[in-house]
């Protein structure tokens, strides 16, 4: 997030949204309140989707799992690894590295409470996601002190592939 920052800095020169996708909300999340902190204008509005609430996080590490567990374990939780993925190994074993890395950041993510955000925050979700349901969705809630807004489309952890007309 602080290397997010600095990428970016002095680029917040007219209003801006932020939105993450599963890890993706938890960084945009840090970077709203880390632009609070720097005293910078807050986003207008944080969207998440596919993903726990910071402060409500449970998981269960996995990235260090031996390669048939984690494969396992992957698709149990967040809907597996496209089908084109497992199907091509060389593309696998390229894919497999970046994909313990980013679970490894995940697993290693402490959320530490602040004031809730000023901005709004609307939290989408997929209906059949094994892991993130509408009641931690809801949950992002307690998190701003502005509005807030859900909506589930059908779908799995990555119901924004499948529905990405309604969802856009």
């Amino acid at each position: 997030v602080e290397q997010l920052g600095a990428a970016l800095a002095g680029s917040h020169d007219r209003p801006v949204a932020l939105f993450g996708y599963s890890l993706g909300a938890l960084i945009a999340f840090e970077y709203a309140r880390t632009l609070r902190r720097r005293g910078s204008a807050a986003p207008v509005r944080l969207l998440v989707a596919a993903s726990e609430p910071p402060h409500k996080r449970a998981n269960e590490p996995i990235s260090h799992l031996p390669r048939a567990d984690f494969l396992r374990a992957i698709t149990q939780r967040y809907d597996g690894i496209p089908k084109p993925i497992l199907d091509d190994p060389e593309l696998l074993e390229y894919f497999l590295p970046a994909l313990q890395a980013d679970l490894r950041l995940l697993e290693s993510y402490r959320y530490e409470a602040e004031e809730p955000l000023a901005c709004p925050i609307t939290a989408f979700g997929g209906t059949e996601d094994p892991r993130v349901h509408r009641e931690q969705l809801d949950a992002w809630a307690a998190l701003t002190s502005g509005s807030f807004r859900s909506r589930m489309f059908p779908g799995g952890h990555f119901f924004a592939g499948s529905q990405r007309e309604a969802f856009v």
